[in-house]
């Protein structure tokens, strides 16, 4: 999970007629608010990368937050820019031999494998396995790496090298996009996992695509002349973005640079082009859409929409949905004073199960807004020393009452374990604990720091023996089917989700 945003002129003009300087601040200033709003995706480091012409990009990269480009940002030419991109990044690889520096991106590196300059923002998480590895040590594409972006970046400029693609500076713009659609449909065929990529070539434009599954959001939109894309909507609306869209799994969206519209092409169209002939494995690519249910859960944010379906909308249906199983599972359900969420996440899913139940809704644990999400800290020590910064109780509320608290997802335990010491100090009667997610039993493989089952607190205890560890009535957690029945209601044309941390 992370953060990216592009942003471009359309039918942009270094000068005007009488030869001024065009003032486009105003991209620099768009793509820097977008990041703002997209930083509760990734605390790790950022990047901006700013086009001051189609060949020439000032790159800047810190560590920590959005906030730590601050001092930089005075270098930039930020009236002359005609295109920007940026990246929030959240780690899912913390090994002691990775530099954390060169993980920043946007990725930019010169390279032999082929002639074109190519800065790349990527949000997911790919698949490196021995077939992978074989595939580029067979065709002389660099296995030594900082992260999987790189390597995803690395195998990108091979495909733009291959033989059956002439120099793209040359060709028209039917025949760009033919071989933008071969390269991309190449690439999903040999790189698995999810991404969502923003990369701009150089004298040729900007260039987005998912994986083929469309795992993670990228949303676009326009506003006058100017054309913006963000990992989640809430960085165009907030900005007056209008025409707002989710980009599909078997889309790619292309803008050329000084065009005056950008273009979205579909990926099947490839298949009815000659160049299959050479790649027929291509023929076995399937673009069934399965997005990533956690992003509605958990880690969007509530104002977004993805897939044409709004986040907070679908936080209060999986809570109405919850709200009917804690009927069927705890028999003395109106001895119960309050419902309780554990902020922030899970206030819908709170607000939404006490409605149902008609039990009061009140928020006596509180959150210290100036602490960061502790699941996407990069170890289990800063998120235990964290939780104790980040939330505490409001005794005089709960004593001697009999509580349901809610949370958006329990991963580790750390923090539901937290909660519940803290409560039973303020001699609080019986505690139920709810969360809005199934048991997350498995590792996740696109993009969430979850790496091994062995952090999982599901994968160690049933519901009944976690409420027999934490001391509590009962510990109940949302169905599968559930999540299922909310996605399909919303949006019928989503049949498949990827729900595979929920299933062992």
């Amino acid at each position: 999970m992370c953060g990216i945003t592009g942003i471009i002129k359309l039918n942009n003009t270094l000068v005007t007629e009488s030869g001024d300087n065009i003032d486009n601040g105003h991209l620099f200033t768009e793509l820097y608010e977008a990041l703002f709003h997209l930083q509760h995706r990734g605390q790790d480091s950022v990047g901006i990368g700013l086009f001051e012409s189609d060949s020439k990009c000032n790159l800047i990269r810190k560590l920590g937050l959005i906030h730590n480009l601050n001092q930089d940002f005075h270098n930039l030419n930020k009236n002359n820019a005609i295109c920007g991109m940026g990246h929030i990044r959240y780690s899912t690889n913390n090994g002691i031999n990775y530099d954390k520096l060169a993980q920043i991106q946007p990725i930019y590196k010169k390279t032999c494998l082929s002639k074109y300059n190519v800065h790349l923002c990527h949000n997911g998480h790919m698949l490196i396995d021995e077939d992978l590895l074989c595939f580029c040590r067979e065709r002389n594409i660099p296995t030594i790496y900082n992260s999987d972006s790189e390597l995803l970046y690395n195998i990108f400029h091979y495909l733009l090298s291959l033989p059956e693609i002439p120099n793209l500076y040359e060709v028209s713009r039917t025949d760009l996009q033919l071989y933008l659609n071969l390269i991309i449909n190449l690439l999903c065929s040999y790189c698995k996992g999810s991404y969502s990529i923003i990369c701009v070539i150089e004298h040729i434009g900007m260039i987005c695509f998912k994986d083929n599954r469309g795992i993670r959001p990228l949303s676009y939109g326009v506003k006058d002349d100017t054309l913006l894309i963000a990992s989640e909507s809430i960085a165009l609306s907030s900005q007056n973005y209008m025409d707002i869209n989710e980009l599909s799994n078997d889309e790619i969206l292309i803008n050329e640079f000084h065009s005056k519209y950008y273009q979205i092409i579909k990926k099947q169209s490839i298949k009815h082009s000659k160049q299959v002939n050479n790649y027929p494995h291509l023929l076995n690519v399937s673009y069934t859409l399965s997005p990533c249910i956690f992003e509605w859960i958990y880690l969007a944010r509530a104002e977004s929409v993805i897939y044409d379906i709004p986040v907070y909308t679908t936080r209060l249906h999986m809570g109405r949905l919850l709200a009917e199983k804690l009927r069927k599972v705890i028999s003395d359900i109106s001895d119960y004073d309050y419902v309780i969420p554990i902020p922030d996440t899970s206030r819908p899913y709170a607000l939404s199960i006490a409605y149902t139940l008609g039990i009061p809704y009140v928020e006596a644990i509180i959150k210290n807004r100036y602490i960061y999400r502790t699941f996407i800290m990069d170890t289990q020590e800063k998120r235990k020393h964290n939780l104790k910064r980040k939330l505490n109780v409001i005794p005089s509320i709960v004593k001697d009452k009999n509580i349901i608290i809610v949370d958006d997802s329990i991963v580790r335990g750390n923090t539901m374990n937290h909660i519940v010491e803290l409560l039973k100090q303020t001699k609080v009667k019986k505690i139920t604990v709810v969360s809005a997610a199934p048991e997350i039993v498995n590792k996740n493989i696109y993009g969430l720091d979850i790496p091994t089952r062995g952090e999982l607190i599901s994968h160690h205890y049933t519901p009944t023996e976690l409420a027999k560890k934490y001391g509590v009535e009962h510990v109940i957690f949302q169905d599968i089917e559930n999540l299922y029945k909310t996605i399909t209601f919303h949006n019928k044309n989503i049949s498949q989700l990827e729900v595979s941390i929920f299933k062992k």
